[in-house]
């Protein structure tokens, strides 16, 4: 199940084709759980072959639709709005972290006793993060949550 909030902003983000992708892509990945590129075209009820499955979905991730700032802000302000009292405190926290070779700063809200990720940005060095990427990203976010106290 996709909720409406997701129904609506996709489709009015991506292309009619990129939209259907989309959803049987959330579809597959939800009953199989698993997140490799193979398994998934395995899995993908598309009438083509595995590798021209795996090769579509490949310039399907690739795509220039697929930034933070037109997919996941968006959708996140949405969610905000509908579940977040204004005025009500937000609580933010910050974390640097390290994935395979990737150096990433994430800013997550705290919601239910848990961090939901709202932005995020890939370090160009390895290590940990300066004054100046902690301030990019949270300055972003000062807009998006100004209704409310973060």
């Amino acid at each position: 199940m996709i909720p409406e909030l997701y129904h609506a902003h996709l489709s009015e983000k991506l292309t009619r084709s990129n939209y259907l992708v989309t959803i049987l892509l959330i579809q597959v990945v939800q009953s199989i759980k698993e997140v490799t590129l193979e398994t998934i075209a395995t899995k993908l009820a598309i009438p083509i072959n595995f590798e021209s499955r795996r090769k579509k979905l490949q310039r399907f991730l690739s795509e220039n639709e697929w930034s933070i700032d037109n997919i996941w802000l968006p959708l996140v302000i949405g969610w905000i709005k509908g579940s977040v009292k204004q005025n009500k405190v937000i609580y933010l926290a910050i974390d640097r972290t390290k994935w395979q070779s990737n150096n990433i700063l994430m800013v997550s809200m705290i919601w239910r006793k848990r961090a939901i990720p709202i932005y995020w940005k890939a370090l160009e060095k390895q290590g940990n993060s300066t004054l100046e990427n902690q301030q990019f990203v949270l300055t972003g976010l000062k807009q998006i949550l100004s209704p409310n106290k973060a």
